[in-house]
């Protein structure tokens, strides 16, 4: 990832903002982290700035930051944003992408104001004054004119650095739907879990043949075979007609791994990135619902 502002009045460039480095962190209130670097023009001796930063995607806010106050003086200087996003937002962005795209592109702007003053003529490179500058020694005030960058970060960025450090939302569902107190339904879940994150990931960087592949493996990998794991159910109606939604869901994944023979996909994998985030969160319906079942049936047998 890679961004670059000029920070300047209409008049002269006082220094340049180089963002370069993208993290995130919190589940239930996630926030981007942007770090970057502050450097002075050569004419310039100092600059004071009081500076947010502004991120969009398709025209819909994705957060700003608290402005910032740094002073820059010789030495270039480290700085950092953080903004306060949303589960839902996030989504957002990684439901926007196509799967031709190689790249996340979002909107960002830097706001506020500056103040900066020059060295004295003798020492500038260009040895000359003009009369909008101000009288060496002395500030100026001046708005910030930028217009908005777009700031590209790779798929495989975005997933790393951002959805699996803030958990995106593969766990704020599986957390809540797998009881804790059941830690032997955990414990034979696990490799389930571990193919549901997979498709997460291909889901993000945009192979969406691959979330069908994985989301196949998590329906594999529930302890026992696929026939029986609803054998613990105790109402044979409810037994029934969750074995019936089970085959017609893994019919579903089923289609989805395998290339067409007939038809404009002849070749192709019939499936888009609205196919797969459909996918995505019809096993994450059923298998917390699966999951809750069992457990009660479960603690019901215990108790009997």
């Amino acid at each position: 990832m890679r961004g670059s502002f000029t920070v300047s009045d209409f008049h002269r460039t006082a220094s340049k903002l180089e963002l370069n480095e993208l993290g995130a962190s919190g589940v239930l209130n996630p926030r981007l982290n942007f770090y970057g670097e502050v450097s002075l023009m050569p004419e310039v001796k100092e600059v004071r700035l009081e500076v947010s930063l502004r991120l969009e995607y398709r025209n819909e806010l994705i957060g700003e930051s608290k402005p910032l106050r740094e002073t820059v003086d010789q030495n270039d200087k480290n700085v950092s944003f953080e903004i306060v996003t949303s589960q839902r937002l996030l989504r957002h962005i990684t439901d926007g992408l196509p799967s031709s795209e190689s790249s996340v592109q979002i909107d960002a702007q830097l706001q506020g104001v500056g103040w900066y003053y020059l060295k004295p003529i003798d020492e500038r490179a260009n040895g000359y004054q003009t009369g909008d500058d101000p009288e060496p020694g002395e500030w100026k005030e001046f708005k910030l004119h930028n217009p908005k960058l777009t700031i590209s970060i790779e798929r495989s960025e975005w997933y790393e650095k951002v959805l699996s450090r803030t958990k995106s939302e593969q766990y704020r569902f599986l957390e809540i739907a797998l009881p804790r107190s059941d830690s032997t339904l955990a414990q034979e879940w696990g490799k389930t879990v571990e193919h549901l994150q997979k498709a997460e990931r291909a889901y993000a960087v945009g192979d969406d043949a691959a979330v069908f592949s994985y989301l196949n493996g998590a329906r594999e990998a529930l302890p026992g075979t696929i026939q029986r794991i609803c054998d613990g159910i105790h109402d044979t109606h409810k037994k029934k007609a969750v074995n019936e939604l089970l085959a017609k869901v893994g019919a579903y994944i089923h289609s989805g791994r395998h290339v067409s023979q007939t038809g404009p996909e002849d070749g192709k994998f019939p499936v888009d990135h609205m196919d797969a985030a459909f996918a995505i969160d019809l096993m994450r319906t059923v298998l917390s619902h699966l999951s809750l079942i069992l457990s009660t049936e479960r603690d019901r047998a215990s108790r009997q």
